[in-house]
C-alpha cells in the first residue's frame, strides 16, 4: 500500500511543480500556490517518492520516505497556518486549498510510514497489483 500511495503522491506533487516552475507569481487555478519555494520542495519530494515507489526498495525504506515527506508537509501546513507566507518563504501566501493539499496528503503519509500493514502489496481478487 505504501509503494502504491508512494507513486500517487509522487505524480500529484510533480505535476504540481511542473507546473508551478511556469507559472511563478501567481496562483494555479485561482488556489494554490505555485511560488518558487512550493516548487523546489514538491520537485524534491515527487523525485524521492517515485524512486522509491518506482523501484524495488525495501519497506522499510518506502515508509521512511512517507514520514519525512509527511512530516515535511505537516510542518509546512503548521507554518503556513500561523504565517500565511511562511516567513517570506511563500511571497503569494497559503490558502485554505493550500492547507488542505499539506495537511490531508503529509497527514496521509504519516499514517503509512507508520502503518504495519503498509508493507502490504495493493490486492485485487488475491492477486497483488505492486
Amino acid at each position: 500500500m505504501a509503494k502504491a500511495y508512494a507513486v500517487m503522491l509522487g505524480v500529484l506533487l510533480g505535476s504540481h511543480a511542473f507546473v508551478g516552475w511556469f507559472i511563478e507569481g501567481e496562483r494555479m487555478l485561482g488556489v494554490l500556490n505555485v511560488d518558487t519555494f512550493n516548487d523546489i520542495v514538491y520537485t524534491l519530494c515527487a523525485v524521492a517518492l517515485l524512486f522509491v515507489g518506482s523501484t524495488h526498495t525495501p519497506a522499510k525504506v518506502i515508509q521512511g520516505v512517507l514520514l519525512l515527506v509527511g512530516a515535511l508537509f505537516v510542518v509546512m501546513g503548521i507554518g503556513g497556518t500561523l504565517d500565511e507566507h511562511l516567513g517570506g518563504l511563500l511571497p503569494s501566501g497559503t490558502t485554505i486549498i493550500d492547507h488542505l493539499l499539506l495537511f490531508g496528503t503529509g497527514g496521509a503519509a504519516l499514517l503509512l510510514g507508520v502503518s504495519p500493514r503498509a508493507r502490504e502489496p495493493l490486492t485485487t481478487n488475491g492477486t497483488a497489483l505492486n
